[in-house]
């Protein structure tokens, strides 16, 4: 936490059972399987924030959302995949 930001890194996708969802998409995922596996990422990052914070009550918004997709070298619709977790934090 930096005065009334916090700032949040590292997280990927966790499945229910806690296991990591894997592969790349293009290849062994996907685009909506890439699309989902990126709303639980957001998922992980708002059980951080929770866990941390205690509650969500006080976020009053998300000021940036950075995401890297494992793909295929000419898979091309990025957006649409980090739209996963940028979808869930509107």
């Amino acid at each position: 936490t930096v005065g009334k930001l916090v700032y949040l890194s590292g997280h990927g996708p966790v499945k229910e059972d806690s296991s990591r969802m894997v592969g790349r998409v293009g290849l062994e995922a996907t685009e909506e399987e890439g699309y989902e596996a990126a709303k639980q990422t957001g998922l992980a990052m708002l059980s951080t924030l929770k866990s941390q914070l205690g509650s969500l009550d006080t976020v009053k918004r998300v000021v940036k959302l950075f995401g890297m997709v494992n793909c295929v070298e000419d898979f091309t619709d990025h957006p649409k995949v980090i739209n996963g977790c940028s979808d869930l934090f509107a």
